[in-house]
């Protein structure tokens, strides 16, 4: 006996196999014991149906799922009969469409598909769009892509309001990300940017992940650009003849912005003091010197640990091409005065790389301190001055008929009394 059952509302054959339709009283419950089956076959030999394996409980059907709202069985394929077609699952393919009536299980709001299903690629993905030809959202396994395929490339579009329209990470009140202003593209970060090629992520700080560091641009805008060889920082090749390449080195113990020609090597560069070393000629309108008052040249001394600041210095006869300290009065052999006495520093040296080098710079023109004494008598500015018998020293011209020939340079301080440094006038007569 079925309890419950309206037994009009079926018939049954000999072979067991019921036809019609079964109405169930309220409340009705289909027993199908505690063996593990496909309890209910809908259709075909078993293809469709619903049944239960250890744990899990199964519908199986040959080819595709679907949903219906409403409506009736329609034979037609994905065809809700009047109703709505809510979601269909077709070869690991999943397609939502709330709200629309149509039996195209290729369109929807919303697919997932998994495996091979559908895509050529065969990775997994979530698909948000009207359909697979026009705009849509790709998320898939391992990136998110947001595409057009209208044929005009792709593309991604956060419409015309400004804001930070992408956030990559969130702490606390830093956030990274990039965004609009107006008139503004920018680039946000809580302390550090940095540009790598190659390698992959990691989350030490500043770590390329095995790529290499190309830039980076501090939180206090320190901006490091690292290249190639030598560590060329930034390059000038719209003329390949003039090439040229600016890069930051460390010559010694000091640190150096250089500047690099392809044809003739270093051209320029400037130290961390502010010394600047040029290869090529300077052309200029005006050249103002601010460090030194003098024009001097290196040269060779005889005995260079003899000499300090401010001694006057004579051509060695014995050492050709060599100076020596001055001995005595009047010596037509006075060649100048050693630079750098009194704070005054030579402003411009000449010398020749391998040729013209020495020991001692030696002050020619221009305004520098001697060491002078009043072995002639008390100095005045304007009074000629000569050698004198102390060594290294200078003294007022007192015979202008023997000093001729030996003129060091004009007085412009004066000194009384005793030995001093006197500024003079270098002007070698």
């Amino acid at each position: 006996m079925l309890d419950g059952l309206d037994s009009t509302a079926f018939l049954a054959t000999a072979g067991g196999t019921m036809t019609g339709n079964l109405n169930f009283a309220n409340p009705a419950i289909i027993d199908f014991g505690n063996i593990t089956r496909q309890s209910i076959n809908l259709w075909g030999s078993g293809e469709y149906g619903i049944g239960v394996q250890s744990d899990t409980m199964y519908q199986r059907t040959n080819a595709n799922f679907a949903w219906y709202q409403g409506g009736v069985h329609n034979d037609a394929t994905y065809s809700p009969g009047g109703g709505t077609n809510l979601m269909t699952l077709s070869n690991s393919l999943l397609t939502i469409r709330p709200g629309v009536n149509n039996s195209n299980a290729g369109q929807g709001p919303i697919r997932l598909a998994f495996g091979d299903a559908y895509v050529s690629t065969g990775d997994p993905y979530v698909w948000i769009g009207e359909s697979d030809t026009d705009d849509q959202m790709d998320i898939r396994a391992d990136k998110i892509s947001m595409f057009t395929r209208t044929g005009t490339g792709t593309s991604l579009s956060f419409g015309a309001t400004t804001g930070q329209h992408l956030i990559l990470f969130e702490n606390g009140a830093d956030t990274y990300g990039m965004g609009v202003q107006s008139n503004y593209e920018y680039f946000r970060t809580g302390e550090n940017f940095a540009w790598y090629k190659d390698g992959i992520h990691s989350d030490v700080a500043g770590s390329a992940g095995g790529g290499s560091t190309l830039m980076t641009l501090g939180g206090t805008g320190e901006l490091a650009v690292r290249g190639i060889d030598n560590g060329y920082a930034l390059r000038n090749r719209t003329d390949q003849s003039k090439r040229w390449v600016m890069y930051a080195r460390n010559s010694g113990t000091s640190d150096q912005l250089a500047f690099y020609s392809d044809t003739t090597g270093d051209v320029a560069s400037l130290s961390k003091d502010g010394d600047m070393y040029l290869v090529g000629a300077l052309s200029t309108t005006v050249l103002t010197i601010r460090g030194g008052a003098d024009v001097a040249e290196p040269f060779e001394m005889s005995q260079p640990e003899e000499l300090e600041p401010g001694s006057v210095v004579i051509i060695d006869d014995e050492h050709p091409g060599k100076l020596k300290q001055s001995t005595q009065s009047n010596d037509t052999r006075v060649a100048g005065i050693i630079s750098g006495a009194g704070g005054v520093k030579p402003g411009l040296r000449l010398h020749q790389d391998g040729v013209l080098e020495g020991d001692h710079h030696v002050a020619l023109s221009g305004r520098v301190y001697v060491k002078a004494d009043t072995s002639g008598g008390r100095i005045k500015p304007g009074d000629l001055l000569t050698t004198s018998d102390t060594p290294g020293h200078a003294t007022k011209v007192t015979d202008h008929e023997r000093s001729q020939g030996a003129i060091l340079g004009k007085a412009m301080t004066a000194l009384d009394e005793g030995s001093g440094l006197v500024l003079v006038l270098v002007t070698l007569q």
